[in-house]
């Protein structure tokens, strides 16, 4: 029965995801607003519509690929069969299940590294968008593998320990590592994950930076350092972010920013990262996850010693481990349920961040500075409001040009 609704349930999400995509498809062909018909000529328009169409067909191929092969090895029983096998190499059930998340995680990045492979060189690179070489492809995924080992099995190494000592107490002890954990990469990301993939470096003085710094003054806000990543030896599309908190925080611009946009559209993108930071986006995200995974590990207090679990799963002792990966199944429809919610909390965020910018007097180059980072990067212009409930954390281009018009009418 376990087995049963695990399968109907991904399923249901598979087939959600593919409806959105196709009403969301059908959508974008309506005509463009006023208010974005200068953002493509129609030749650029035209490269923006084959772009999207390509990306959409190769989602839904590899989506269809992915719930097949997965379906398949659930029903087979193929996790417990392969946990068994773990188990015959490794004398304790702690190092059976290390072993296990080991090999699930390098098969499992075997397994994707074709799509993105595809994604890369033949999507990207065709629009190009792709500054990637083959050999930093190859170190990216290896990086990543070793990096994902490292976390999983030190997070699950915690949480087998604590569940030996506490029984179903162990949640309370795993949400504090956990949650200790997660604070502590957000503060050191800066200098610990971004370095082993980009180079950081501090933005040089100039005029941009004397307009940043002024713009930061003007508005009570104390920088911490300003940075540069170098973007573009992955892709030509730009972005802007802020990391860290307190003392740790930073603002890092993606080179590639920089070429493209003017220095008051780059301190406009800069003044919507501040007005996160203003609103205290940063901490209430970092609560809510916190606040989340407590709900999380406390539910799966309730249930994790049912051998039903671990069962359904094709093992036919109690585990640990298949009763995690069980239980995050069978909440696929509250994870459904709750992401139009969590959107829809996310894009308040981001309207919040962009009224702050237009009240500083960056409205305007806030608007021109979105539109020409939606015509670089071939962003969707029209996108349906059910798509935007259950798969955007962002506002469309229009919503956000409207809300900052808005703001600009008001002041």
């Amino acid at each position: 029965m376990i087995l049963t609704l695990i399968i109907i349930f991904i399923i249901v999400e598979y087939l959600l995801q593919l409806y959105l995509g196709i009403i969301n498809e059908r959508y974008s062909r309506n005509p463009i607003p006023n208010a974005l018909r200068s953002i493509y000529n129609n030749w650029e328009y035209r490269r923006h519509s084959l772009y999207l169409q390509t990306k959409r067909r190769f989602g839904r191929w590899s989506s269809a690929v992915d719930t097949v092969i997965f379906i398949a090895l659930l029903a087979s029983g193929f996790l417990g069969w392969a946990l068994s096998v773990c188990g015959l190499l490794c004398e304790s059930a702690l190092l059976r299940d290390l072993v296990f998340l080991a090999a699930g995680t390098i098969a499992a990045q075997i397994y994707t590294l074709p799509f993105e492979y595809i994604g890369t060189f033949r999507i990207e690179e065709r629009f190009g968008f792709n500054k990637c070489t083959l050999t930093t492809f190859i170190i990216d995924a290896i990086k990543s593998t070793l990096i994902s080992l490292l976390f999983t099995c030190a997070l699950y190494g915690a949480i087998f320990q604590y569940y030996e000592m506490a029984g179903s107490n162990f949640w309370i002890a795993a949400w504090i590592f956990i949650s200790a954990i997660s604070i502590l990469l957000n503060a050191t990301y800066a200098n610990t994950i971004i370095p082993l993939f980009n180079k950081l470096t501090p933005l040089q003085p100039g005029d941009l930076r004397t307009a940043i710094e002024s713009f930061a003054s003007r508005n009570n806000f104390a920088l911490k350092g300003i940075y540069v990543i170098d973007g573009s030896k992955r892709s030509t599309k730009a972005n802007a972010f802020f990391c860290g908190f307190g003392h740790t925080k930073k603002i890092i611009l993606y080179d590639t920013l920089i070429n493209q946009l003017t220095i008051d559209e780059t301190v406009a993108v800069l003044a919507h990262e501040i007005g996160h930071y203003k609103h205290h986006d940063i901490i209430k995200n970092m609560a809510s996850s916190v606040f989340t995974m407590g709900v999380y590990l406390f539910t799966l207090s309730l249930f994790v010693g049912n051998p039903e679990l671990s069962s359904a799963l094709g093992f036919n002792e109690p585990s640990l481990l298949l009763s995690l990966i069980a239980f995050s199944l069978l909440i696929t429809p509250i994870n459904i349920i709750l992401g139009p919610i969590t959107n829809s909390l996310s894009r308040r965020a981001e309207y919040r961040a962009d009224t702050f910018a237009a009240n500083a007097g960056l409205g305007k180059h806030l608007v021109s500075a979105l539109k020409k980072l939606t015509a670089n990067s071939l962003s969707p212009l029209l996108v349906h409001p059910i798509y935007v409930t259950f798969s955007l954390s962002h506002p469309t281009l229009i919503q956000r040009i409207d809300n900052i018009n808005n703001t600009n009418n008001s002041i």
